[in-house]
């Protein structure tokens, strides 16, 4: 039978009444909670008197502290989170508030009250919610859990006098030691289970993973190889395109002419690219020496360039297959992929830096050979419009075009 809690009165001023040594009680320490006792409060009676009272605080069956109660000089004692508490629960019981609960001594009584201080998460005494601010009896060998919505970590077990202990339902100490941790064992395997079942998703996942990277490898690859065939057919085509001049305006490009000697062409490589190897094997002038240096710059330029457009179109290439695959994912945010835009401005810039830097490569070159005398001279070279050349390149036409003619 659970007691209401009483109304305080102007005897009730102190928050706890002073023991027969004028020691305060525990609960009335600094930054305590306000709590009045009742006006039965006092040191227990037999059997419970001069007997040794305890709590033991249990975790997953395992008595983890035991915190002796001091009935003779005290008879009320606060159970909380807080350092201050006469049973602290820190370390013990996360979901425990600050101060939780109070264990309440009545004059000349075997039993000891719960007072539950309006706790965050509720308090259980014996499998049963009681609600706060309510005194509920509690006997020897019962048991407490400071958390009434949640599973609780852990248990307060009330210890003391054998014949203190309530005649019906007798708690077999030994026999609840053994059900706990039979209980710890249940709890051990269902905790290897899950972590069993997160293992096997991480690895799920970083196989998954690994497939997606396969995947973008071998489709950046392909794409590589596409754009390798494209700039092949894209040089030929500049080869053969139109070999009369269309303007001498600042904006043409020369179409190379194969006005080279034949001791000019066994100075290239097999990329038609001028070979300074080749070239310092000759006798070359202080003048000559400087303008194979100047080439050997170019080309470094050029060479950086392409670089840097493989690495701007591979991550393109990344990127666009990262977002074809989101589309059938969970929980990915809407929208435009970050980067992807920044990354197609750069890769114009580059292109349009190479076009550039091979012009300037490919003069240098000429005037190198017409220094060595193995460029024929007084051949006019052909100069085409690049936005002449633009306009007549059907490789530019898009798909909306192509269904519109």
């Amino acid at each position: 039978m659970s007691i209401a809690d009483p109304a305080p009165t102007k005897t009730d001023a102190a928050v706890q009444p002073a023991s027969a040594e004028g020691r305060p009680q525990p609960a009335a320490r600094r930054g305590g909670p306000e709590y009045v006792p009742p006006g039965w409060a006092g040191k227990p009676g037999p059997p419970l008197a001069g007997s040794e009272i305890a709590i033991e605080l249990l975790v997953q069956g395992e008595v983890k502290k035991r915190i002796l109660l001091d009935t003779e000089a005290y008879d009320t004692f606060l159970i909380g989170r807080a350092a201050n508490c006469d049973v602290s629960l820190e370390g013990f019981e996360p979901q425990s508030s600050r101060f939780h609960c109070m264990l309440q001594c009545k004059e000349g009584s075997s039993e000891i009250y719960v007072y539950d201080l309006k706790s965050s998460h509720g308090t259980m005494l014996n499998g049963r919610s009681i609600l706060p601010h309510t005194f509920e009896p509690m006997r020897i060998g019962e048991q407490l859990r400071f958390c009434a919505d949640k599973p609780a970590s852990c248990i307060a077990l009330l210890c003391g006098p054998e014949d203190a202990m309530p005649e019906e339902g007798v708690v077999d100490l030994d026999a609840f030691r053994a059900k706990a941790a039979k209980d710890r064992a249940v709890l051990l395997k269902a905790q290897q289970a899950d972590l069993q079942r997160r293992k096997d998703a991480k690895k799920l996942r970083l196989a998954k993973l690994s497939h997606q990277q396969q995947v973008v490898k071998v489709l950046s690859a392909k794409a590589r190889q596409q754009q390798k065939v494209l700039q092949e057919e894209a040089a030929r085509d500049r080869a053969k395109i139109h070999e009369v001049s269309w303007g001498q305006a600042e904006d043409a490009v020369d179409v190379p002419v194969n006005d080279y000697t034949d001791e000019a062409n066994k100075l290239m490589n097999d990329d038609g690219k001028l070979d300074f190897e080749k070239v310092r094997e000759l006798k070359l002038t202080e003048k000559q020496e400087g303008l194979v240096k100047k080439a050997e710059q170019k080309q470094k330029r050029i060479n950086n360039l392409l670089k840097e457009k493989e690495r701007l179109q591979e991550a393109l290439t990344s990127r666009a297959k990262k977002d074809a695959e989101s589309e059938f994912e969970i929980d990915v945010p809407d929208g435009p992929s970050r980067g992807s835009g920044g990354n197609m401005e750069k890769l114009q810039g580059v292109e349009t830096k190479l076009e550039r830097s091979e012009e300037e490569m490919s003069e240098q070159t000429d005037n190198i050979l017409l220094s060595l005398g193995f460029k024929l001279q007084g051949d006019k070279s052909t100069r085409i419009s690049k936005r002449r050349v633009a306009m007549y390149d059907t490789r530019n036409i898009d798909d909306e075009d192509d269904a519109f003619f």
